[in-house]
């Protein structure tokens, strides 16, 4: 009964119609959720049974902090163990003067508990192979368009300033210039999409690696400023902090983190205005920076699960992009020992923080 199913909700209600009638009057399945509070998963019992009570939540907190079983004349709380870790309790409930349980009853219900184990592992395991599948295909088509886009623009280009040539004429200079610019910025995207699929399977290696060099971490931010800036005429760029600061950290990676940040915050302000860049220190001596929007913001729904691998904060497809940039920053900054958080002032807009142990070589001045 328990190997008749691979849906998660499924097994945790045959584990409990497994114990009724023959063990129990009433049996139920608590579960820990990503929150680490319990929930009903699972209850079954006898149709002409008397009512039966509940156990104390207080029994059942003890059964899970200790990791053993707890034996009444009419109840019976076993744990469910998943790799030495309690992940719920079972609970088998007599009627009274229907049964009273002994240790050969609880024998029985820790060997039922051991197969129940099992099988809600292996429930567990499809629905997270279930989950990655589907990520993984919404990925690939997403990867797909994003890396198709720029690669008809380049073909396209390349096709009009070959025509000319064809036609034994050499192209104007004008358009020859206009289509090379356009090529230039095309081949970028598909530069940046390439090196994101690349930094997503040296982390899921565990092969992304640091290179901390002595820097001035304000003279690299004004030169990814100055790139961005570039080609945003609908924003105004402004940063705030001291004259220099130095700091020991990884320049290309920080540049990415800061190109995504402001990339992100030029997108998600589709109708211009400031973007305002903060660099100080803590008490502590610790590097701190801050982008500022008054953009979009965040849908509250979506906050949730911001940094996460191959999200997008409005939608899938609603402003392009893989879903990698935030992700790839947070363990960018991670691997450096440091903090990115987001935040979503009252007036509309985004503030992203990162907070960088700055040591040795930490100063501002």
């Amino acid at each position: 009964m328990l190997a008749s199913s691979l849906d998660y909700e499924t097994t945790l209600q045959n584990v409990a119609d497994i114990a009724v009638p023959t063990l129990a009057d009433t049996c139920l399945v608590d579960m820990l959720g990503q929150d680490d509070a319990l929930h009903r998963a699972a209850e079954t019992h006898v149709a002409e049974s008397a009512p039966i009570g509940r156990p104390e939540p207080s029994d059942v907190s003890s059964v899970l902090k200790s990791g053993r079983a707890e034996l009444r004349s009419t109840a019976m709380l076993v744990p469910l163990l998943s790799e030495d870790r309690v992940q719920g309790v079972i609970s088998y409930l007599a009627a009274p003067g229907r049964r009273a349980y002994t240790e050969v009853e609880l024998a029985l219900a820790e060997e039922l508990a051991r197969r129940c184990d099992l099988a809600i592992e292996n429930a567990r395991l499809h629905a997270e192979a279930q989950r990655a599948t589907r990520l993984r295909d919404e990925f690939l088509s997403v990867a797909a368009h994003e890396l198709k886009t720029p690669m008809t623009s380049l073909r396209g280009y390349a096709q009009w300033l070959l025509r000319p040539i064809k036609q034994g004429r050499p192209p104007d200079p004008s358009l020859l210039e206009r289509g090379l610019r356009a090529i230039d910025v095309q081949s970028a995207k598909l530069v940046d999409l390439t090196t994101q699929l690349l930094d997503i399977s040296r982390i899921e290696a565990g092969k992304l690696r640091l290179e901390r060099r002595d820097i001035d971490v304000i003279e690299l931010v004004r030169a990814v400023m100055d790139a961005c800036q570039a080609s945003t005429p609908d924003h105004s760029l402004n940063l705030t902090g001291p004259s220099e600061f130095r700091a020991t950290v990884d320049p290309l990676r920080l540049e990415q983190v800061m190109s995504n940040l402001i990339d992100n915050a030029i997108k998600y302000s589709p109708g211009g205005g400031t973007i305002d860049i903060e660099i100080g220190s803590s008490d502590s001596g610790r590097l701190l920076i801050a982008v500022r929007d008054h953009g979009l913001g965040i849908p509250l729904e979506r906050r949730d699960n911001l940094f996460d691998r191959f999200y997008q904060a409005h939608g899938e497809g609603h402003f392009g992009g893989l879903g990698l940039g935030l992700y790839i920053s947070r363990q960018i900054v991670e691997l450096h020992g440091g903090v990115i958080t987001a935040e979503f002032p009252d007036d509309n807009g985004s503030r992203f923080s990162i907070s960088l142990p700055a040591a040795p070589g930490g100063r501002e001045r």
